[in-house]
């Protein structure tokens, strides 16, 4: 009798075991028992690292972006950066999934691609102009990663001048994921930086702090809006530009100079204040280390 309930437990254990190994795996990832997702999770690293790029794996992977607990969450960011250049044609296909945070991890995923998502390229600037403002974010830093010969530049311009503010807005955020590569645009992106509201000046500045320019007209614009931008928070990214030009080694101009004199002695804002004197400090250690070096 014990023998025959033996077997008939170890027959209904192996029964329940193979029947947990047949759930897909964008099933258990959604489980409402945590460590059934924490083990999915886990499951879908070692596929993603072995460059699984079946269908079953990638859906699990967008799926993951839905999860909400804190923890499991952050592994969801890390699987983005393993996405492999297999999983393209699938991702694409989620770019048009109902669910906004689904097709946000689909967009991250085709950024990890990179250049060889380029036929993804137009429908992320789709999603990027009107899409959910998580799936626009997550599109905006995959074409800067995807578009490195600024094929893009155009669309993102037409962005920029656009009626709809938070049009503008995602432009912005997405240029500045361009960092230095938007330097072409400079000439077009300076007329914009005097208009708009606060937030929208200080993208713009980011913008154009990111290409790292000495070009006159790129620093007379960011030494007058330390100046006189009615936004604090223009006036503080300003002033760390500056600082920030004098640890690469360019030399400031008299101007420059007196613009950050007069803001850290006069802004009304201890930020600015502090930013500028800073700067400030920097360029004459700077200069003073040159004329040491000239004088031996």
């Amino acid at each position: 009798m014990l023998f025959r309930c033996l077997v008939v437990i170890a027959f209904a254990t192996s029964g329940a075991l193979a029947a947990s190994e047949q759930v897909t795996l964008p099933t258990r990832i959604r489980d409402d028992n945590r460590e059934t997702r924490e083990k999915a999770f886990r499951e879908l690293h070692k596929r993603l690292m072995r460059e699984n790029a079946d269908a079953e794996t990638i859906e699990a992977f967008v799926l993951a972006g839905l999860e909400t607990d804190h923890m499991l969450r952050m592994e969801a960011d890390v699987l983005t950066g393993l996405v492999p250049v297999l999983a393209l044609p699938h991702l694409r296909l989620f770019l048009s999934d109902p669910r906004a945070p689904v097709r946000a991890q689909a967009a991250y995923g085709l950024g990890t691609i990179g250049p060889a998502a380029a036929t993804a390229q137009v429908t992320l600037l789709n999603c990027h102009r009107s899409d959910d403002d998580s799936v626009a974010d997550a599109a905006g830093a995959a074409i800067s990663k995807i578009d490195l010969n600024g094929s893009s530049f155009p669309e993102l311009l037409d962005m920029l001048r656009h009626a709809d503010r938070n049009v503008r807005l995602r432009a912005s955020h997405a240029l500045d994921h361009f960092h230095d590569r938007v330097r072409p645009l400079v000439a077009e992106v300076l007329p914009l930086v005097r208009l708009g509201d606060e937030t929208e000046r200080y993208w713009l500045v980011n913008v154009i702090a990111n290409t790292k320019s000495t070009e006159p007209t790129v620093v007379r614009t960011l030494a007058a809006l330390l100046l006189d931008d009615p936004s604090a928070f223009v006036r503080e990214r300003c002033a760390r530009e500056f600082w920030e030009f004098v640890q690469t080694g360019v030399p400031i101009p008299e101007f420059v100079l007196n613009a950050l004199e007069q803001a850290a002695n006069s802004d009304p804002v201890e930020g600015v204040r502090r930013e500028a004197s800073k700067a400030l400090a920097r360029s004459r250690s700077t200069s003073s280390s040159r004329c040491e070096r000239s004088g031996r």
